[in-house]
């Protein structure tokens, strides 16, 4: 599974290219981590695993980025970037 846009939808008149790029950083951060993305969802909020979770996949962000592009995340958000495309991939 890839976030993909449908044929012929163009951003941003028909989609978010916020919310976009969103789902694309989360389904790249999976696919290159996908231990680092299963221990994040696992891990309780506040905690060390939590946090060695996100510093696992932090070395991910830079590659699944394009040129220029930046993001904010709070560490609940990085972990609903991350839970769809892991669901996906963990349910084939």
């Amino acid at each position: 599974w890839t976030f993909t846009l449908p044929a012929g939808a163009k951003p941003p008149a028909d989609y978010d290219t916020n919310s976009v790029g969103m789902r694309m950083l989360g389904d790249c951060v999976v696919r290159a981590n996908p231990q680092g993305a299963l221990a994040l969802i696992r891990a309780d909020r506040g905690s060390a695993a939590e946090s060695a979770a996100v510093n696992a996949l932090s070395g991910n962000f830079a590659s699944c980025l394009t040129t220029g592009q930046t993001f904010k995340l709070k560490r609940q958000d990085l972990r609903l970037v991350v839970a769809e495309p892991l669901y996906h991939m963990l349910s084939r």
